[in-house]
């Protein structure tokens, strides 16, 4: 799904489209990512880039097949300058961090 360059502020009805592999929306005006995003389990790729995030939901770190992340651009204040360009593995790694153990072992039994 790529609508980059769309100039759109918010993201619906993703539970529509479970099957989803690519989500693009950079060049957004994005403030939030909606909470169905971490259902999509065989999503591989998502780029977020140059929109408004000030945060990043911490369950994307458990979306095991999500192996391209691009953040650049937003405000994300809980998000290290570094960790924003390092690639999708350290920045999971993070969020995960910020899990609790009981998210964390809710999603493994799922």
């Amino acid at each position: 799904m790529i609508l980059a360059f769309n100039r759109i502020d918010q993201l619906e009805n993703l539970d529509r489209a479970p099957n989803v592999t690519i989500i693009d929306l950079h060049n957004n005006k994005l403030v939030l990512l909606p909470d169905e995003l971490v259902e999509l389990k065989k999503l591989k790729t998502l780029k977020v880039s140059n929109n408004d995030l000030s945060d990043l939901n911490p369950r994307l770190a458990l979306l095991q097949n999500l192996v391209r992340i691009a953040i650049e651009g937003n405000p994300l204040k809980c998000i290290k300058t570094t960790l924003r360009g390092s690639g999708a593995e350290p920045l999971k790694a993070y969020l995960k961090l910020r899990l609790s153990e009981n998210e964390i072992s809710k999603d493994e039994i799922n």
